[in-house]
């Protein structure tokens, strides 16, 4: 139920108005006593204070709900004679101070104090009840919304003083983020350029080691002991581990740099395939493997790049022949047709990958066993490098493996079997360069024309 305080020192206008009020609210009443006010707000929860300010008293009144404005007080509504209030006097000016939100008339008769106090029967004073009623409660509802109104203002205005503070920290949080990009970015450049420069100055000594092993090998039989000749076999064998690994970094580091150049032209893949496993040949020999190939494909003719795809193959195979201890290694080529794509596949009967390997396999010097007791060497970079390689070349690469079973890797590139399908590989090149990264350079592209 509402609650609303009537302020008066006139016992006719309590008499007129205290009707009103109990048709729909709890009322009451002081005098102009500040300590009676203040004790009816904190103990009642008042709704809305009705002033009178229709004599003399009302610069007193007026005067002392301006001085109560601190505490807080709820909406005042100031009750007037006949005469109208007028800016002239300072009336306004004093009702705006108080906090008054509206003036309410009372009849005329009041003001000459000759009208029955309270009369339920006149029709100008039930006409004047519903008027005041209706006053009331406007004044009322329109403060508890604009109160509403206020305090999502003040909540509007702390979310956004938070907001503001969020998008400060997420500020700071992504500058801190940009300068460690930045750092990242030129820890790995240094990175790249050591490598590349490592491998750059091992390379050469390297080169003269198994140019001279190779000499000594050939022509050393006359002059060499048996057991001499095996130490220089040994030399030469280990030399050409060595120097393949740092072709690898080397590669690696040039696709990471963007500086890889593609030189595709039209090869026998049947050749290419049978040259790569006849150079492995003795690698399987020690493990009595047997290594079976079969090429499936309308023209053993295709466009690609070979040093590349060389490479890819030496990978895929020599990792099928080091994790197979006994069974056989297959290399397979077959045609898709619809997708216009050919899949060479290296199945082997070896170990298996853990599936929890699988996901990291093709991730930069990762291995499946990283202790430096490990069984097989290696660098970690073979399968890292495959998948860039085979990306470049606009392929997929895709394994299978089971555990004790064996593991089958697919390398799916596209099938080029006409010239004129040349114009759709430099298109897919185009598109490949405008989607790499702006901090790399694209990779070029160079497409040697086939041989009549």
């Amino acid at each position: 139920m509402l609650r609303v305080l009537l302020v008066t020192n006139q016992n006719l206008v309590q008499a007129i108005v205290a009707p009103w009020l109990q048709s729909f609210a709890m009322g009451f009443f002081c005098q102009s006593d500040r300590a009676c006010i203040l004790y009816h707000l904190e103990r009642y929860a008042i709704n809305c204070i009705v002033v009178d300010i229709t004599d003399s008293d009302r610069a007193e009144l007026l005067t002392l709900m301006t001085a109560l404005q601190p505490y807080g007080l709820p909406p005042i509504v100031g009750l007037t004679g006949v005469a109208p209030l007028e800016a002239g006097d300072g009336s306004l000016e004093q009702l705006t101070a108080a906090g008054v939100w509206e003036v309410f008339r009372l009849p005329g008769a009041v003001k000459a104090g000759a009208a029955k106090a309270g009369n339920p029967e006149s029709d100008a004073e039930a006409s004047n009840a519903e008027a005041f009623v209706r006053l009331i409660r406007w004044v009322i509802r329109t403060h508890q919304a604009e109160k509403q109104a206020k305090l999502a203002h003040q909540q509007l205005e702390q979310d956004e003083a938070q907001l503001k503070q969020q998008v400060q920290v997420i500020d700071r949080q992504m500058q801190r983020i940009q300068q460690l990009n930045l750092q990242l970015l030129e820890a790995t450049q240094l990175k790249g350029q050591f490598l590349s420069t490592i491998s750059h100055e091992l390379r050469t000594p390297m080169n003269a080691i198994l140019g001279f092993s190779q000499i000594l090998l050939r022509r050393g039989s006359m002059l060499l002991s048996t057991h001499q000749m095996e130490m220089i076999s040994r030399i030469h064998d280990n030399a050409k581990r060595l120097l393949h690994a740092i072709e690898e970094i080397l590669t690696f580091c040039n696709i990471e740099a963007g500086h890889l150049k593609l030189h595709p032209r039209w090869i026998n893949l049947d050749q290419l395939i049978r040259s790569v496993v006849q150079e492995l040949e003795s690698e399987a020999a020690v493990k009595q493997l047997p290594i079976s190939i079969e090429v499936d494909l309308p023209s053993p003719l295709v466009m690609v790049d070979p040093t590349q795809l060389q490479q890819v193959l030496f990978t895929l195979i020599s990792n099928a022949i080091k994790f197979t201890p006994h069974g056989i290694v297959q290399v397979s080529v077959t045609h898709q047709v619809a997708d216009e794509q050919y899949i060479i596949s290296i199945r082997d009967t070896g170990n298996g990958i853990q599936p929890t390997e699988i996901e990291h396999i093709f991730e930069p010097f990762r291995q499946g066993d990283q202790s430096i007791t490990r069984i097989h060497n290696g660098i970690g970079l073979g399968l890292a490098l495959t998948a860039a390689l085979v990306e470049q070349m606009q392929g997929t690469i895709q394994v299978r493996s089971v555990v004790g079973q064996g593991s089958e890797f697919r390398v799916i590139l596209p099938y080029w079997s006409q010239q004129s399908d040349m114009n759709r590989w430099q298109n897919q090149e185009r598109q490949c360069r405008a989607g790499q990264d702006l901090e790399r350079h694209p990779a070029e592209l160079q497409i040697a024309d086939r041989a009549d």
